[in-house]
């Protein structure tokens, strides 16, 4: 007999759902897996009709057949989302930590089972340096309540002109050189019918499985794709299993919200499925991005007890599946796997430079290779309260993104300084002394204990003039900020920051 098309499947399982005939809907799932067995989205949504007819025998083994397929096919958020629901329908499935383990294994290359290729050479654990003392990470703190000066070896304390302490800090992040964790151990290493109306909990009354095909090495695709996931593929076997047993799966219903404009924050969320949107309350309302499978959010709450500055609501039609990472979870993986703060820090900088390229006519050109290698080449610092960034008639010594914490703008005159203006998370300042080679014009101190991004101002220049459609824009920018400051300085508003809306 021949096979169906399966775009026909497609679109009579969609009518069929629609109207409520779950087994009809199931069958054409199951069909559409054996059509496309490499796609884990037909034995996910199998499940789905499972649970609805009642049968969760079946559905949890139809999630585990669509956690394979997504591992392999690269989708690790999908695969956590999925063994979450497994943990849902039977919160003690025996074997789901073990296929865990498995999943973690496949995703690294290191002692996989048959079919998958493992590296020559095992990967060398990350050295951690502990001593007695506290964790690292407090449950559920921020990471601006961490000194990673002391904690993150190698991190460097820079001083100024005078050879004083500068108050502050550059924080290496790029090497995973292990990270002194305050604990009691010394050194380690790291169709049927259309009656819909029968439902059962037994085999009877829901269609067969369909046999999981043989399982097939993870491509090369697949493996970089596992590797580039942000945050996750810094994860050991042991963080990730820990990671996946205490992440939350959130569903949201169609328009659904998550949380609103000034609500109080603990949380980092990744899309499993469907999309949400990022709104600015306003007035007016407007809507800023809309972010779907893969992509992050919420990223500031892990690093400071800051509001959330946006509403996060779900696609108004598919609705939306999240995982949810509190911060207690992330500082257990810490304390658990040290080595995953400086991948942490990676994780925000990489996030940082996102949005700026995003929302920055300055960066616009860059893409692709380009932007990862841009990322890398800001430095992470972390500042004490008082310490000078920037000061008026000296130039910039960089570009700098402010990730958390508080600083405020000076303006110097005769009778002293006065305030102009305050920067927070997600606030820009210095690219204006960079690009016309002048003295800045403002002094930027810190308030408060304050993460920032550092491009170096060679650098800058460097990655700025490789791009000389970039340097059109530059004096219309320039004559823009100094209007600005004039009208600041008449008291007509503050010094304008180039901020970005960190969610």
């Amino acid at each position: 007999m021949a096979r169906r098309d399966s775009r026909t499947i497609k679109d009579q399982v969609a009518v069929a759902r629609d109207k409520g005939k779950l087994k009809q809907a199931l069958k054409g799932y199951l069909e559409l897996e054996q059509i496309e067995p490499e796609d884990g989205e037909w034995a996910r949504r199998a499940a789905d009709m499972y649970r609805r007819l009642g049968n969760d025998n079946m559905a949890v083994a139809a999630l585990e057949r669509a956690v394979d397929k997504y591992v392999r096919a690269g989708f690790l958020v999908k695969a956590i989302a999925a063994c979450k629901m497994i943990l849902q329908i039977d919160p003690s499935h025996s074997e789901i930590q073990q296929r865990l383990t498995a999943l973690d294994v496949e995703r690294t290359g290191v002692g996989g089972p048959v079919g998958i290729a493992s590296p020559e050479k095992p990967i060398e654990p990350v050295p951690i340096r502990r001593r007695s003392g506290r964790r690292t990470l407090p449950p559920g703190a921020p990471l601006d309540q961490v000194n990673l000066g002391e904690v993150v070896p190698g991190a460097r304390q820079e001083v100024d002109a005078r050879g004083e302490d500068s108050g502050v800090f550059e924080i290496p992040i790029d090497e995973d050189s292990g990270v002194i964790v305050i604990d009691d151990m010394d050194l380690v290493d790291i169709e049927l019918e259309d009656d819909d109306e029968e439902e059962t909990r037994d085999h009877g009354g829901a269609p067969a499985a369909v046999a999981a095909p043989a399982a097939a090495p993870l491509s090369e695709g697949a493996r970089r794709a596992l590797h580039e996931t942000p945050l996750l593929s810094s994860l050991g076997p042991d963080a990730m299993q820990r990671l996946v047993a205490e992440v939350e799966l959130v569903q949201l219903e169609p328009g659904q919200v998550l949380f609103r404009q000034g609500d109080a924050g603990d949380a980092l969320y990744v899309v499993a499925e469907g999309s949400v949107s990022v709104i600015a309350e306003g007035p007016p309302r407007v809507e800023l991005s809309n972010l779907g499978e893969g992509q992050f959010f919420g990223e500031l709450a892990l690093v400071t007890d800051q509001v959330r500055n946006a509403t996060i609501e779900a696609h108004p039609q598919t609705g939306a599946s999240l995982l949810a990472i509190a911060r207690e979870v992330i500082s257990d993986v810490i304390d658990e796997e040290p080595a995953v703060l400086q991948a942490l820090l990676r994780f925000l900088r990489d996030r940082l430079v996102d949005n700026l390229v995003a929302s920055s006519p300055l960066f616009a050109p860059f893409a692709g290779d380009e932007r990862r290698e841009l990322a890398g080449r800001f430095r992470f610092l972390e500042v004490k309260p008082g310490a000078l960034m920037m000061e008026q008639g000296a130039r910039a010594h960089g570009f700098y993104i402010l990730l958390a914490g508080e600083l405020e703008a000076l303006y110097r005159e005769a009778a002293g300084a006065r305030g102009v203006g305050h920067l927070r998370p997600g606030d820009v300042f210095g690219e204006m002394s960079l690009l016309s080679h002048a003295p800045a014009e403002i002094t930027v101190r810190a308030v408060t204990k304050s993460f920032l991004l550092e491009l170096p101002a060679n650098t800058f220049r460097e990655v700025i003039m490789t791009h000389p459609q970039v340097l059109m824009m530059v004096s219309d920018l320039a004559d823009s900020r100094r209007h600005a400051l004039e009208q600041v300085l008449s008291g007509q508003g503050e010094y304008p920051t180039g901020g970005m809306r960190l969610v």
